[in-house]
């Protein structure tokens, strides 16, 4: 829906039939309002995300970016039981909110070493889990050089077409570092992460900018202008 098939910014959508037959179609549970749940399929990405990368009870997490989705990311790995979580993101506005919303530390990459912050977190292991939030395909050597042994690292964003990155194979080879991808959720990720989002009220906060359906392009010049965080569309019935 919205890629293959029409769907969304409209105030009716019809969905076909084998997607309701297929279980695409959930009922919300009780406590979650309809704003909230309208962010239910990027929080299923990163609760994708977070379990590829087998996050859990007292995990460290670095992840690169704390745009929408690398703060979607770290408020997932806390839910997850993730101890630590550094956040690297060059916008002094968007470290803030990372540290409010539960970042251990937030740095300007610019200024601090993602390796050398996730050393020091970690008393030199590096971080169970990396995750990269940007499609910047330089960043990924030091996302490699701040996972640990048998760390995880994972390609979360996507990247512009014919992007190209080096990296030292032994990194990988002798550091037994798994590098992944991880893009979109299965039906159980949703309904599951629905279920979290009862009870995970701070993703709320990922929503700085709300817009009637007929203003819809003010809400694309907002977000190309790298303006605030998530944008919501309603419905012009709606307040």
């Amino acid at each position: 829906m919205g890629y293959e098939l029409d769907g969304g910014l409209a105030e009716y959508v019809r969905v076909p039939a084998a997607a309701v037959g297929q279980g695409h179609v959930m009922v919300l549970p009780q406590g979650l309002d309809f704003e909230l749940a309208a962010m239910a399929e990027p929080f299923a990405c990163t609760l994708n995300s977070i379990e590829t990368c087998r996050v859990g009870a007292g995990a460290t997490v670095a992840i690169l970016g704390a745009g929408p989705m690398g703060l979607m990311n770290l408020l997932v790995a806390r839910a997850l039981g993730a101890s630590q979580v550094g956040v690297s993101d060059p916008v002094a506005e968007r470290r803030q909110v990372a540290i409010e919303l539960g970042a251990t530390t937030a740095l300007d990459p610019r200024e601090q070493s993602l390796e050398g912050v996730v050393a020091g977190l970690t008393g030199g292991l590096g971080a169970d889990a990396v995750i990269l939030t940007v499609g910047d395909a330089a960043a990924l050597p030091q996302a490699v050089a701040a996972a640990r042994r048998q760390g995880v690292v994972n390609l979360f964003a996507g990247f512009p077409p014919q992007s190209a990155s080096s990296l030292d194979p032994n990194l990988i080879h002798y550091s037994e570092v798994v590098l992944t991808g991880t893009q979109n959720a299965t039906p159980d990720q949703f309904r599951r992460g629905l279920g979290l989002m009862v009870s995970g009220q701070q993703v709320r906060r990922l929503v700085t900018d709300r817009f009637a359906l007929s203003a819809v392009q003010e809400a694309f010049q907002a977000r190309l202008g790298l303006a605030g965080l998530k944008s919501m569309i309603f419905p012009d019935s709606s307040p």
